[in-house]
């Protein structure tokens, strides 16, 4: 999946440039510097991988130490906000976790453009009550949303390869017995095609959990 597909498939090109020119008020408004990530890579840990994303972008090298990350791991289906530490001394402890468990049922509900304006409107009130704009200030990192693309997973495809081919193998497999005289065999296949029935049925199984819990947001 390229860049461009990953955002199109949570922003419109309106929506983009609507999260774009919020970013850039914040930055006018305030000293303050805010990236958003998206990542189609699956994570155990949001915040770990929210955190390695941070210092990747090169968030933690702000003259203030006050950049603020939206992390959206779309596979996972989770996202967390990290903020640097000239904010977090500004801030309750509990600040950004509250903020996300604020903003997490438009992201559940698919509503990922207003879920993002309204955090980054939240997150432009935190920068412009303790980091107002202030002659001199300059941009210091990028405003554009940032991506992490993964390799694409096989294993969908390989699972419907298999659904798919299973029963073809045992119709050729009983044709070619039948042609060649082994008749004899064909207790064996029907057997062997009991086997594989309970594979494809498994298969099938294994495709529609995938797409149920583990497929990327759409």
């Amino acid at each position: 999946m390229g860049k461009q597909k990953l955002l199109d498939r949570l922003l419109s090109p309106e929506d983009q440039e609507r999260v774009l020119s919020q970013i850039r008020q914040i930055e006018k408004n305030s000293s303050g510097e805010v990236r958003v990530h998206l990542s189609d890579q699956r994570v155990k840990d949001v915040y770990q991988a929210a955190r390695k994303t941070f210092s990747a972008l090169g968030m933690t090298a702000t003259r203030q130490r006050n950049g603020v990350l939206i992390f959206l791991s779309i596979a996972s289906r989770r996202f967390a906000i990290i903020g640097d530490e000239g904010i977090d001394r500004v801030t309750a402890s509990d600040y950004w976790d509250k903020l996300r468990d604020s903003m997490a049922e438009q992201f559940q509900a698919g509503h990922f453009a207003d879920g993002l304006l309204e955090l980054l409107a939240r997150v432009e009130e935190v920068l412009i009550l303790n980091f107002p704009y202030q002659e001199g200030d300059v941009n210091e990192l990028s405003d554009e949303i940032s991506y992490h693309i993964s390799k694409p997973n096989p294993l969908p495809w390989l699972i419907v390869g298999g659904i798919l081919l299973s029963p073809l193998f045992n119709l050729f497999t009983a044709l070619a017995l039948r042609r060649s005289g082994l008749e004899f065999l064909m207790r064996r296949n029907k057997f062997a095609a009991l086997i594989n029935l309970a594979a494809w049925v498994t298969g099938v199984l294994c495709y529609l959990a995938w797409y149920l819990f583990y497929r990327p947001w759409s």
